[in-house]
């Protein structure tokens, strides 16, 4: 039942308001730990009280009844109704029941800016508030456009009472009464006390009066009394008078200026303004025989009036008065000038500059022509530009000469002036007026030399400033006459560029000889100026003895890259000695760039029977046939041998750098005979089983010893000396350098040679420090983020070959002006110091050699807390499975083995598939070969029978900027998504579940594909690298394959190629289990 109201009447204003003040400040102090705050205060009685009072009052039919107990559910917040202000919100209630009714309670208290209580929490609905501000507001401004359109009239008893008037003074600022300010007196007329002049103070307090005081004027006044309280409410209250000017007069004139508001003091003539601007402007007029200027004032009808006959209202803006109208004024003069008018009327026109009187004259009124004829004697000129180039510098004058009287003119910067006066006995001022003396000027001022003094300009001579004044000389007037001393004319007025020809003295069986000659008409160089353009890349090049010479810069460029290509360092005037091989890279137009003699010929009938490398013969005992671009790769390293040099081998990726390298090494253990010495091969441990199977494979006669992590590997390095190839990974050479130091390697291999990229690395260090006979690096990307990556690659080939990295950077990463000319020359001249060290052949140039798929194994080692966890859980499952075997059978089983075999193969692609936060060794190997895929613009599949390692993936991708497509089993719009994948010409990954891609998928823009995780039955993996290989495919398909060493994935691996004609016709992975038997399972489950 609702509680009475009589006891707790009196304290509800003063409950409220502390109420109301307490939790604002919580609210603005805390916030959301306010709200925990009060409903902890709460007690769970009152709460109860509060909810049972809600749920009479959403229930309730009788209206009266409803009005009391809403008010008894207000007491107990301490609130009335009068603390809800608004319309009709009552009604609304009464309108509905229920829940709508707690929203309706509920947007109350959110509308009136009150904290929300707690039982009203549920029944708070924002986005009902929301459209009801929106509302609100929109009502809001369609009630300000009322008020502007249709203004409320006020209702007058009988006609206005009183009324207002402004009167306006004109009062003279200065003794000329040309300046002036507008003074402005505000008179109150009543029936009883009559017209009287009120202060400003007195015309703000008519606003504060009684209501019926605004009943009394008229709306028009009323108007201006409240316009005069909103604009002057800090003004001085004592104020008898109002002085305005600038923005002040401005806002009365854009105002008032359209009404009788504004009248003059003493008339009947109010002041207006229509907003329109007026303009001065100075003409010449004859007082008294004498030739002044005089200025006029030009309204916008086009009427001229008179200086003295308008008056000036100064400030910012300045407003000219013409009889009662208002005008803004364009262009004001300084008010010394006004005053000067004001006193004097009339500026003689003799004392005006040349400069003044031309502008004039050219802008004259065409009846003021007559004054200009006795004024002045127009000179017409042809300009004249002298340029000085000596030394460091560039002087210039502009000087012209009269087709009038042949004198001599001067530019100064600022006028024409006249050097010597002829003597004609005309007193008249003599000014050019001359378009192309204008043209003239305007060009000068364009190239914004110093000026030292009057009539000349100055710069400085150097390439930048030269260059500048070529891209505007172009645009110099055609009409002037240029003039210059012999080293300007060479470089403007009679150009003619200096360019390099290219030379072929002669050649060998092997060699060529060649230079450059530098040949301009009637110049002659010296051996200084020689040596100085043998570097030259620039536009202007300074000689020592010749001075600036401007250079054809595109000749110059084709020769230089000519000339790096050959290795050749610079355009040497004496011939130079180059390798065939060389030119064996230059094209048909390089070749052209030497003439068309017969020595050129000769060298190209050489070039096309020339081999570069000899042919060695590939060792008897290497088990496979070389493709022709392997072959030469083999060639290549046999003859660096035999030259007593290091190498790269840079060959793309999937091109068989490996079978090149162990022929190689087959190679040179058949050349040593009982001299051999073992060969070293350090690489990445993901691929260190690799290289073992590849040797077992091509190379059996070579014995291979592995060195990796363990402690069994202290004691195999007492073997090394019996073995031929000695294999081992980075992380062990840090490790054991000091004892891998005590042997000599007769060639150190390092497979993926980026890893010794930085040249302060602990691991270039250490790799630089073993001692071998011969060196060689291999890697598919040479050059990755910088040049000098490839330095330190060199310099463990073949040290100091490119001399130290201050030395690399400055010949090869030359920096200053013209730089991208410069690095390209550089690169160039690198690629020819390089070419008898490195070897690179990408797939596009050796396509014809390869086959449709190159299929390779990638090994992934586990990390130790991945490998801690899959020993527990292998022998978990070992125990698990046994026991099941012996209970049940070994048919019987299976589920248990696929169960358990599931879990150790979710533990090698990533702990996280089986819950464990430890870290994947396999997603380091997958990101290791992805990441300079991505850099050279591939695409890409991987493949896993896992959903959630895909998802793994996806993160993984996404946190390395690395773009990704998914398709799993969940994926509803395939083909959306295949299509999107196949159209991208970005980089990107797609990540494709293995049982969802297997069929109707093709995907032959990737010409890479990953299979993350082996299946059961390699029928299936070929499927799925089959959605990169098939019809359509332009590329050879690299597939790789990811396999932990010495888990249950390399040994399901192994059981496949022991048992491939078996299990190639067995489906998933119940028919891989029904094919294992109790020796299979054994292997499976046991520990290596």
């Amino acid at each position: 039942m609702p509680r009475g109201r009589k006891a707790t009447k009196k304290k509800t204003s003063t409950l409220n308001t502390k109420y109301d003040a307490n939790n604002i400040v919580l609210d603005k102090t805390y916030g959301a730990w306010a709200d925990l705050r009060r409903e902890l205060s709460d007690s769970k009685t009152d709460l109860a009280d509060r909810r049972e009072l809600l749920e009479q009052f959403a229930q309730c039919q009788d209206s009266q009844r409803a009005y009391l107990v809403l008010d008894d559910y207000f007491e107990r917040l301490s609130l009335s109704r009068r603390d809800f202000v608004g319309p009709d919100w009552w009604d609304r209630m009464l309108e509905v029941k229920g829940d709508r009714r707690l929203e309706e309670i509920a947007l109350l208290f959110l509308r009136a800016k009150r904290p929300l209580p707690t039982e009203l929490m549920a029944h708070a609905n924002f986005d009902r508030l929301a459209e009801v501000e929106e509302a609100e507001k929109d009502q809001e401004l369609v009630e300000h456009l009322e008020q502007w359109l249709l203004p409320p009239m006020v209702q007058h008893l009988d006609a206005p009472r009183a009324s207002i008037r402004s009167l306006c003074r004109l009062v003279p600022t200065d003794d000329h009464g040309v300046s002036m300010h507008l003074e402005v007196r505000m008179a109150v007329s009543r029936p009883r006390s009559g017209e009287k002049f009120r202060s400003l103070g007195e015309i703000k307090d008519l606003t504060h009066r009684s209501s019926h005081e605004r009943e009394l004027f008229s709306p028009e006044d009323w108007d201006f009394i409240e316009w005069i309280h909103r604009n002057y409410q800090d003004e001085d209250d004592a104020l008898e008078a109002l002085v305005l000017k600038g923005a002040d007069l401005l806002r009365w004139l854009a105002r008032w200026g359209k009404t009788n508001r504004l009248l003059l003091d003493g008339t009947h003539q109010s002041l207006s303004f229509e907003g329109q601007v007026a303009d001065i402007f100075p003409s010449i007029t004859k007082v008294d025989e004498t030739l002044g200027l005089t200025p006029n004032i030009c309204l916008p009808d086009g009427t001229r009036w008179a200086f003295h006959q308008v008056r000036y209202l100064m400030g910012e803006p300045v407003v000219v008065v013409v009889e009662t109208r208002c005008f803004l004024l364009a262009r004001p003069p300084h008010q010394t000038l006004l005053s000067k008018w004001g006193d004097q009327e009339s500026i003689p026109v003799q004392k005006l500059s040349h400069r003044l009187l031309t502008h004039l004259r050219k802008h004259s009124q065409v009846e003021e022509s007559d004054f200009w004829n006795e004024l002045c004697i127009s000179h017409q000129a042809v300009p004249q530009f002298t340029f000085q180039l000596e030394n460091d510098t560039v002087r210039l004058r502009l000087q012209a000469v009269s087709l009038v009287d042949q004198s001599q003119w001067q530019w100064t910067g600022h006028e024409w002036q006249q050097e010597v006066s002829s003597e004609t006995g005309d007193h008249r001022a003599a000014v050019l007026d001359d378009p192309r003396v204008d043209a003239a000027t305007q060009w000068l001022r364009r190239l914004d030399w110093f000026t030292p003094e009057p009539g000349l300009w100055v710069g400085d001579a150097n390439e930048n400033f030269l260059i500048g004044l070529s891209q505007v000389w172009p645009d110099r007037p055609q009409e002037a006459d240029y003039l210059g001393n012999g080293a300007f004319q060479r470089l403007f007025l009679n150009n003619k560029r200096l360019k390099p020809k290219l030379v072929m003295h002669g050649s060998g069986i092997d060699w060529l000889s060649v230079s450059a000659d530098w040949e301009q008409e009637g110049m002659m160089l010296s051996e200084a100026d020689l040596k100085r353009l043998q570097t030259a890349t620039g536009r202007f090049v300074k000689l020592p003895d010749g001075g600036w010479v401007e250079l054809d810069t595109q000749a110059v460029e084709q020769a230089q890259e000519t000339m790096a290509e050959l290795g050749v360092d610079g355009l040497a005037n004496d011939p130079q000695k180059v390798s065939l091989i060389h030119a064996s890279q230059l094209d048909e137009a390089s070749l052209n760039d030497f003439g068309n003699n017969a020595k050129v010929r000769a060298l190209k009938e050489k070039l096309a029977d020339f081999k570069g490398v000899p042919d060695f013969d590939l060792p008897e005992l290497v088990s496979a046939d070389l493709r022709p671009y392997q072959k030469d790769g083999f060639n290549f390293l046999c003859h660096l041998t035999k030259l007593k040099l290091g190498g790269i081998l840079a060959d793309d990726m999937g091109l068989g750098k490996t079978l090149q390298t162990l022929s190689w090494l087959a190679w040179q253990r058949a050349q040593a005979g009982k001299r051999h010495k073992p060969f070293l091969v350090i690489c990445p441990a993901s691929v260190l089983h690799n290289w073992r199977r590849e040797a077992e494979k091509f190379t059996p006669h070579l014995s291979t010893l592995i060195l990796e992590s363990g402690s069994a590997r202290h004691n195999l390095r007492k073997q090394i000396p019996s073995f031929d190839i000695i294999i081992t990974n980075y992380s062990i050479l840090r490790r054991d350098l000091d004892q891998l130091n005590k042997f000599d390697f007769g060639a150190i291999v390092l497979d993926e040679a980026q890893y010794i990229k930085n040249p302060s690395a602990q691991v270039t260090q250490s790799v630089k420090q073993l001692k071998a006979r011969r060196r060689l690096a291999l890697t598919g990307t040479p050059l990755e983020n910088r040049l000098l990556d490839l330095w330190s690659i060199v310099d463990f080939v073949q040290p100091n070959y490119l001399g130290n990295q201050n030395h690399f950077n400055e010949v090869y990463e030359p920096k200053g002006d013209n730089v991208e000319v410069a690095q390209r020359i550089a690169r160039k001249r690198l690629s020819a110091k390089l070419r008898p060290l490195l070897l690179r052949r990408m797939k596009q140039q050796v396509a014809k050699d390869l086959p449709d798929r190159i299929d390779e194994r990638r090994d992934c080692d586990l990390l130790d807390d991945q490998r801690k966890l899959y020993l527990a859980e292998l022998r978990r499952s070992r125990d698990q499975v046994f026991k099941a075997m012996k209970q049940k059978g070994l048919a019987k089983s299976k589920m248990h083995v696929l169960a358990a075999l599931t879990r150790l193969r979710q533990i090698c692609c990533h702990p996280s598939l089986v819950g464990n936060d430890a870290i994947s060794g396999k997603t380091e190997t997958l990101f290791e070969l992805l990441e300079p895929l991505m850099a050279e613009g591939q695409k890409v599949l991987v493949f896993s029978q896992f959903v959630q390692m895909l998802q793994i993936l996806d993160k993984e991708c996404k946190a390395r900027d690395i773009p990704t497509y998914l398709l799993t089993g969940e994926t509803k719009n395939r083909m959306d998504v295949v299509s999107a994948f196949q159209e991208d010409t970005d980089p990107s990954v797609f990540l494709l579940s293995l049982r969802a891609a297997g069929t109707g998928l093709n995907l032959t823009t990737a010409s890479y594909v990953v299979l993350y995780d082996p299946w059961w039955n390699p029928a299936v993996e070929a499927q799925a690298i089959d959605r990169s290989h098939r019809i359509g495919q332009t590329q050879t398909v690299n597939a790789y394959r990811l396999i932990s060493p010495g888990t249950v994935e390399e040994k399901i691996w192994e059981l496949q190629q022991s048992k491939a004609k078996t299990i190639s016709d067995v489906l998933g992975e119940e028919g891989f289990a029904s094919n294992l038997s109790s020796a299979d399972l054994e292997y499976l489950f046991s520990e290596d």
